[in-house]
């Protein structure tokens, strides 16, 4: 293989590697983010159906 063919090859692969660390590090982002919502709003919602549920048992 020639040396400008691997310098071609490695062209290419740079952006590639840099685009899918690019999505990564979006998607931890939006994962970050997603998470006071569902601190903030399926946890409350999930203590009320178990006090619901709670409430409804016999006994």
């Amino acid at each position: 293989m020639s040396r400008s063919s691997r310098c071609h090859r490695w062209t290419a692969t740079l952006p590639a590697i840099t685009r899918s660390l690019e999505a990564e590090a979006i998607d931890d982002a939006l994962d970050l983010s997603a998470l006071p919502m569902v601190t903030r709003l399926i946890s409350p919602a999930r203590r009320k159906s178990a006090d619901e549920r709670a409430d409804a048992t016999p006994g």
